[in-house]
């Protein structure tokens, strides 16, 4: 994973309308595969399989996650897009490690090898850039530890279900579906009694999405 800071877009924060123009317009095909909006939310703009134009030659074998700024790269993360990001690198079962230039596993950022970053621009910025090593990196793989606990069958539903509610199918589906797979997630990994508080979960989100229990 390869983390960027943009402007965040002229749709309150959405980059799918800018991206698809551009797209249009010029047939490129560069933009991320999510964005973290101030509040939290996240967009996904593509499936983590297909390659997405985002940090020259690390777009062969990284996921983008973009996240906006507002213009002002030296604004910190909130707390809610440094969950989310976790959330994200979680559920791609990204390493605390640090991604290395020709591929391979990890978190990086844009401007951390010239091989990404041909433009030589300072993308994240020197505040985001301390936030992802002391924030992000070090939560990588803990707060989804316990999950080891559950059958294959109950990690499938959740990693669905985390999906739909957490990521969305693409783009703004993202914002229709209530974010409360973070907060389940983390209840479940507080619990003490983690194998009933899982299955209580579970009815929950399937009475939440009308799926029969």
């Amino acid at each position: 994973m390869i983390a960027h800071t943009n402007g965040g877009g002229s749709d309150q924060g959405s980059l799918l309308g800018f991206w698809n123009n551009r797209f249009a317009e010029t047939g490129e095909r560069v933009g991320a595969h999510f964005q973290v909006m101030s509040d939290g939310t996240i967009e996904q703009y593509a499936d983590t399989d297909l390659r997405i134009d985002h940090a020259f030659d690390g777009s062969r074998f990284a996921v983008g996650i973009e996240t906006q700024d507002d213009n002002d790269p030296s604004r910190p993360w909130t707390k809610a897009q440094i969950d989310a990001i976790v959330d994200i690198c979680n559920w791609l079962e990204v390493p605390p490690q640090q991604l290395a230039e020709h591929g391979g596993d990890g978190i990086g950022w844009h401007r951390l090898h010239d091989s990404w970053n041909k433009s030589h621009h300072t993308c994240p910025g020197d505040v985001r850039l301390q936030q992802l090593k002391q924030s992000v990196i070090p939560r990588l793989g803990l707060e989804r530890e316990d999950l080891s606990i559950m059958d294959p069958e109950t990690k499938k539903f959740l990693d669905a279900q985390f999906r739909l509610l957490r990521l969305g199918d693409v783009g703004p589906g993202a914002e229709t579906h209530p974010n409360n797979l973070q907060d389940i997630l983390r209840k479940i990994n507080e619990t003490d009694d983690k194998v009933d508080k899982v299955q209580a979960d579970i009815l929950r989100i399937k009475q939440h999405l009308g799926i029969p229990g």
